[in-house]
């Protein structure tokens, strides 16, 4: 059981690193202070990392900064939570890890002097400052943060998440359609754009005749069999023919909700035998909660993992985009700033595509620190293989 009795940390727009060391069993303190200049109090910073460290079981006290660079006055306030703590200070420690440089500086200092434990945090990893060899065991920073504080840490609400538990039926045909990806990729295409336009369309596809034949056809029996759609009887003859929805959530799944099911599911197997993916979650939708702004911003993520105290943001593309078009790009470029919102620059993408991307937008992901599986690599032994290698798992 930990002994400490007080962390001593700064506010930065990266929350984790004050957060994450309150997990670790032997380094868990009583209270946690925040040293919070008034930039991160504009923007929340400090009543995030507040919530969620109480929510730890720590008692908090926010210590306002007037001055995020003079260092006389970090180093005065941090005498001044020094002085409530009887000599000598062995159960204390400094987090050094955020702030300007000035003020991990003049804490630093302070600190050093009544030879305080003072470390620094490189996720996962602890690394300590300070020379005593009593902290040398408390290297390791344990992966056990769940997706909602994390998401709730980044000043983020938690508006909507898809239930865990996917349908066997539904699972299995989202497994077989991976598997098929590159043989079957024009009409998987055709079969989402007809389900894209039957939102608008009280659920009712309309495919002409010259669509219903060979692997186009084989995929509306497999539909039909399976329950998602049924057909229209109109009565008479015309130029194609209607299938209507079973359900909303059904017409989602065709929408490509069946390949955000199948990245889910792998990663969720994965984590039974990786420990180091700690939660996975599909379809969520997120809303910031920053104060800086009056307008309301709102993401929504088909799948989510968090490997490693990081947060993974999968984005999952059923079409085919024109070769001269610049979606695709654009699609990167958007992942790219939900990844700054979610989880700062930690945070990684991956671009799940059943379709093979192009060399450039492949280029654009490669310099944003997006990842891309795409076509051959989608079949489930191939696509589990690839999640180890960029999640780095090593067993």
């Amino acid at each position: 059981m930990s002994q400490i009795k007080a962390h001593i940390c700064i506010v930065s727009d990266q929350p984790l690193p004050n957060i994450l060391p309150v997990l670790h069993p032997e380094m868990k303190p009583e209270k946690v202070y925040l040293l919070c200049s008034e930039e991160q109090r504009k923007q929340s910073n400090d009543k995030a990392q507040k919530k969620i460290i109480e929510s730890l079981g720590c008692k908090v006290d926010i210590v306002d900064v007037s001055s995020a660079f003079d260092i006389e006055v970090i180093g005065e306030q941090t005498e001044n939570i020094l002085k409530g703590y009887a000599e000598p200070h062995n159960n204390l420690l400094l987090n050094a890890t955020g702030g300007t440089k000035p003020m991990s500086i003049a804490a630093f200092e302070q600190c050093v002097c009544h030879d305080i434990g003072v470390f620094y945090v490189q996720t996962p990893e602890i690394i300590w400052l300070s020379e005593s060899s009593r902290f040398a065991s408390w290297s390791h920073i344990p992966n056990s943060l769940p997706l909602q504080k994390f998401i709730e840490a980044h000043c983020l609400d938690l508006q909507h998440l898809q239930p865990n538990r996917i349908p066997s039926a539904q699972s299995e045909m989202s497994i077989s359609w991976a598997d098929r990806a590159e043989k079957y990729s024009k009409e998987y295409s055709s079969i989402n754009r007809y389900a894209s336009l039957a939102k608008d369309h009280d659920l009712v596809m309309s495919i002409p005749n010259k669509d219903h034949r060979g692997n186009f056809q084989s995929l509306l029996s497999e539909l039909e069999h399976g329950g998602y759609i049924r057909a229209e009887e109109t009565g008479k003859l015309t130029a194609s023919n209607a299938y209507r929805f079973v359900s909303e959530e059904c017409r989602r799944f065709v929408n490509g909700g069946w390949l955000e099911d199948y990245v889910f599911q792998q990663i969720r197997s994965l984590k039974d035998i990786y420990p180091q993916i700690n939660d996975v979650a599909r379809n969520i939708e997120v809303k910031s909660n920053r104060n800086i702004t009056r307008l309301e911003t709102r993401n929504e993520l088909d799948v989510v993992a968090i490997v490693n105290n990081r947060m993974w943001v999968f984005e999952c593309k059923t079409r085919i985009y024109e070769k001269s078009s610049t979606h695709g790009e654009e699609m990167i470029y958007k992942l790219a700033g939900i990844m700054k919102n979610m989880g700062g620059m930690r945070t990684r993408g991956c671009v799940v595509s059943f379709n093979a991307l192009r060399n450039v937008e492949k280029s654009r992901a490669d310099l944003l620190n997006i990842d891309v599986v795409d076509g051959r690599h989608l079949s489930k032994n191939n696509f589990r293989s690839k999640l180890v290698q960029i999640f780095g798992l090593k067993g």
